[in-house]
Protein backbone atom coordinates (compact mmCIF):
# COMPACT_ATOMS: atom_id res chain seq x y z
CA UNK A 1 0.00 0.00 0.00
CA UNK A 2 1.38 3.40 -0.99
CA UNK A 3 1.91 6.17 1.51
CA UNK A 4 -0.22 9.30 1.02
CA UNK A 5 1.45 12.32 -0.46
CA UNK A 6 2.10 15.25 1.89
CA UNK A 7 -0.82 17.11 0.30
CA UNK A 8 -3.17 14.15 0.81
CA UNK A 9 -2.03 13.84 4.42
CA UNK A 10 -2.65 17.56 4.99
CA UNK A 11 -6.17 17.29 3.50
CA UNK A 12 -6.91 14.29 5.74
CA UNK A 13 -5.73 16.19 8.85
CA UNK A 14 -7.83 19.24 7.92
CA UNK A 15 -10.91 17.09 7.33
CA UNK A 16 -10.40 15.38 10.70
CA UNK A 17 -10.04 18.76 12.43
CA UNK A 18 -13.22 20.06 10.78
CA UNK A 19 -15.10 16.92 11.77
CA UNK A 20 -13.98 17.21 15.39
CA UNK A 21 -14.93 20.91 15.50
CA UNK A 22 -18.36 20.12 14.06
CA UNK A 23 -18.90 17.43 16.71
CA UNK A 24 -18.06 19.91 19.50
CA UNK A 25 -20.23 22.71 18.08
CA UNK A 26 -23.26 21.19 16.31
CA UNK A 27 -25.30 23.62 14.20
CA UNK A 28 -28.43 24.90 15.86
CA UNK A 29 -31.60 23.32 14.54
CA UNK A 30 -35.14 24.59 14.56
CA UNK A 31 -37.70 22.09 15.69
CA UNK A 32 -41.08 22.45 14.03
CA UNK A 33 -43.84 20.74 15.95
CA UNK A 34 -47.48 20.12 15.14
CA UNK A 35 -48.58 22.91 17.50
CA UNK A 36 -46.22 25.47 15.91
CA UNK A 37 -47.90 28.37 14.14
CA UNK A 38 -48.54 27.88 10.42
CA UNK A 39 -46.14 30.70 9.55
CA UNK A 40 -43.22 28.69 10.98
CA UNK A 41 -43.28 26.22 8.08
CA UNK A 42 -42.32 27.48 4.64
CA UNK A 43 -45.01 27.25 1.99
CA UNK A 44 -44.68 24.29 -0.37
CA UNK A 45 -44.17 25.25 -3.99
CA UNK A 46 -46.40 23.20 -6.29
CA UNK A 47 -43.80 22.11 -8.84
CA UNK A 48 -46.25 19.71 -10.50
CA UNK A 49 -47.39 22.58 -12.71
CA UNK A 50 -43.89 22.72 -14.22
CA UNK A 51 -43.59 19.01 -15.07
CA UNK A 52 -45.50 18.93 -18.35
CA UNK A 53 -42.64 19.05 -20.82
CA UNK A 54 -41.82 22.15 -22.84
CA UNK A 55 -44.75 24.21 -21.60
CA UNK A 56 -43.81 23.41 -18.01
CA UNK A 57 -40.21 24.41 -18.66
CA UNK A 58 -41.23 27.70 -20.25
CA UNK A 59 -43.64 28.42 -17.39
CA UNK A 60 -40.90 27.57 -14.84
CA UNK A 61 -38.34 29.75 -16.62
CA UNK A 62 -40.68 32.72 -16.80
CA UNK A 63 -41.62 32.32 -13.12
CA UNK A 64 -38.16 31.72 -11.64
CA UNK A 65 -35.33 32.91 -13.87
CA UNK A 66 -33.81 36.38 -13.97
CA UNK A 67 -31.26 37.16 -16.67
CA UNK A 68 -28.51 39.75 -16.74
CA UNK A 69 -28.98 42.09 -19.72
CA UNK A 70 -27.55 45.36 -20.96
CA UNK A 71 -30.41 47.58 -22.11
CA UNK A 72 -30.14 49.11 -25.59
CA UNK A 73 -28.11 52.30 -25.42
CA UNK A 74 -27.05 51.62 -21.83
CA UNK A 75 -23.80 50.61 -20.20
CA UNK A 76 -25.08 49.27 -16.87
CA UNK A 77 -26.25 45.68 -16.73
CA UNK A 78 -29.45 44.81 -14.88
CA UNK A 79 -31.30 41.67 -13.83
CA UNK A 80 -34.67 41.15 -15.46
CA UNK A 81 -37.18 38.28 -15.11
CA UNK A 82 -37.46 36.25 -18.32
CA UNK A 83 -41.18 37.05 -18.44
CA UNK A 84 -40.38 40.79 -18.53
CA UNK A 85 -37.62 40.90 -21.15
CA UNK A 86 -37.70 44.17 -23.08
CA UNK A 87 -38.85 44.13 -26.70
CA UNK A 88 -36.85 47.25 -27.61
CA UNK A 89 -34.62 46.41 -30.60
CA UNK A 90 -30.87 46.79 -30.12
CA UNK A 91 -29.58 49.64 -32.33
CA UNK A 92 -26.75 47.56 -33.83
CA UNK A 93 -28.41 44.16 -34.27
CA UNK A 94 -32.04 45.18 -34.70
CA UNK A 95 -33.08 42.32 -32.39
CA UNK A 96 -34.54 42.43 -28.91
CA UNK A 97 -34.08 40.18 -25.88
CA UNK A 98 -37.79 39.31 -26.05
CA UNK A 99 -37.42 38.25 -29.71
CA UNK A 100 -34.46 36.01 -28.81
CA UNK A 101 -36.46 34.35 -25.99
CA UNK A 102 -39.45 33.79 -28.29
CA UNK A 103 -37.19 32.10 -30.88
CA UNK A 104 -35.62 29.96 -28.17
CA UNK A 105 -39.06 28.90 -26.96
CA UNK A 106 -39.90 27.61 -30.45
CA UNK A 107 -36.81 25.38 -30.41
CA UNK A 108 -37.37 24.29 -26.80
CA UNK A 109 -40.95 23.24 -27.56
CA UNK A 110 -39.52 20.72 -30.03
CA UNK A 111 -36.49 19.69 -27.96
CA UNK A 112 -38.39 18.99 -24.72
CA UNK A 113 -41.31 17.00 -26.15
CA UNK A 114 -42.53 14.30 -23.76
CA UNK A 115 -44.25 11.08 -24.78
CA UNK A 116 -45.79 8.97 -22.05
CA UNK A 117 -44.11 11.03 -19.32
CA UNK A 118 -40.62 10.56 -20.82
CA UNK A 119 -38.56 12.87 -22.96
CA UNK A 120 -38.66 11.93 -26.63
CA UNK A 121 -35.07 13.12 -27.15
CA UNK A 122 -32.23 11.92 -24.94
CA UNK A 123 -29.71 14.30 -26.47
CA UNK A 124 -30.24 17.95 -27.37
CA UNK A 125 -27.72 19.74 -29.57
CA UNK A 126 -28.15 23.48 -30.03
CA UNK A 127 -26.45 24.95 -33.08
CA UNK A 128 -26.99 28.66 -32.63
CA UNK A 129 -24.56 31.49 -33.37
CA UNK A 130 -22.28 32.81 -30.68
CA UNK A 131 -24.04 34.91 -28.05
CA UNK A 132 -27.51 33.44 -28.60
CA UNK A 133 -27.79 31.92 -25.11
CA UNK A 134 -26.96 28.24 -25.71
CA UNK A 135 -25.13 27.82 -22.41
CA UNK A 136 -27.78 29.70 -20.44
CA UNK A 137 -30.61 27.64 -21.92
CA UNK A 138 -28.85 24.36 -21.20
CA UNK A 139 -28.15 25.44 -17.60
CA UNK A 140 -31.81 26.40 -17.20
CA UNK A 141 -32.92 23.00 -18.52
CA UNK A 142 -30.64 21.25 -16.01
CA UNK A 143 -31.96 23.38 -13.14
CA UNK A 144 -35.52 22.73 -14.24
CA UNK A 145 -34.91 18.98 -14.36
CA UNK A 146 -33.24 19.10 -10.93
CA UNK A 147 -35.94 21.12 -9.16
CA UNK A 148 -39.04 19.90 -10.96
Amino acid sequence: MRRPTPEQARHAREAKTRKQAAAKNPPSATLITADAPAAATPPRVPYEQYRDGPDGFIRWAEDHINVNITPAGGTMEKWVPVSELPDTPHPETGRSYRQMWEEQKKVLRQALIMVGGRFQHRLIILCWPRGEGKTYVLCYILLWKFFC
